[in-house]
């Protein structure tokens, strides 16, 4: 029996719930995972670095917020820790940044998880395996990556039906970047797709196995850049549009630094490392 982050938070804001757990060889047992255990999804930047994205935890990532107090807390804009993990199975966890609380530990005085200048018990960190990717399909053939729309087209396009899961998509038009955080993500019904426009298609999958059990695990985020292609038309000089950047969860980022992110600019999305 052992600990997990909550998806509930504690009375403040500032700290996490723990909630009980039974570790059974490679699984955990809980009586009401969906509710109880917090689950994230874990990106790795350039440096080598790692956010926490809470699927089922509201506010987003988690990370260090103070050099006074034990504070953890949520932001919707990625937040980057350094992980070691020992031969033990030990994770020392320390968030970036110039805050020096901001070691992940667990503290059972209060039953809570938070960030702390030193002491308290270690984590670990317990992975799932991330769901298979179901990438979507025009006339039968996968496309991944980018998908260049000529002008004027409409073309269908559907994702494979399987038993294991289930996929979750939505598409962001390059005019509406600026209202990406409002598009919602819809489950695919075995519906045609219709794309007439430039933008950006997000998707991931639902491992329905694990979510019959009460647990939602879900696969990262996958982006399909669907560029407009040419008119014929001798375009004039003006210059390039304002790139608008988002992260890979779709949340539009101001300052893009230290990752992966979406460049939306001119009617074309790319993916980009900065």
């Amino acid at each position: 029996k052992t600990k997990t982050i909550s998806s509930s938070q504690s009375g403040t804001e500032f700290y996490r719930n723990a909630t009980d757990v039974l570790v059974c060889g490679d699984a955990l047992l809980s009586e009401d995972f969906k509710s109880a255990m917090a689950v994230f999804r874990v990106n790795r930047n350039a440096e080598g670095q790692y956010s926490f994205y809470g699927d089922n935890v509201t506010g987003g990532y988690i990370q260090a917020s103070s050099s006074e107090k034990d504070y953890m807390i949520t932001s919707p804009q990625p937040a980057f820790a350094a992980v070691e993990i020992d031969g033990g199975g030990v994770a020392d966890i320390r968030f970036d940044g110039g805050f020096t609380h901001n070691k992940l530990r667990f503290y059972p005085a209060r039953n809570i998880f938070s960030c702390f200048e030193d002491g308290q018990e270690h984590v670990m960190i317990f992975v799932f395996p991330e769901p298979e990717a179901i990438h979507p399909e025009i006339d039968g053939a996968t496309i991944t990556g980018e998908y260049n729309l000529a002008s004027g087209a409409t073309v269908v396009l559907r994702f494979p039906v399987t038993e294991d899961y289930n996929v979750y998509q939505r598409f962001i038009p390059s005019e509406d970047g600026e209202n990406a955080e409002t598009v919602d993500f819809a489950k695919y019904r075995n519906s045609d797709i219709e794309l007439s426009r430039p933008g950006i298609l997000e998707y991931y999958t639902e491992d329905k196995g694990m979510l019959a059990k009460g647990l939602t695990i879900n696969s990262r985020i996958h982006t399909l850049a669907v560029n407009s292609g040419s008119s014929g038309i001798t375009a004039i000089d003006c210059p390039e549009a304002e790139a608008v950047y988002y992260n890979l969860q779709g949340i539009k980022v101001k300052a893009p630094a230290n990752g992966i992110f979406i460049r939306v600019s001119g009617g074309k999305a790319s993916k980009v490392v900065l």
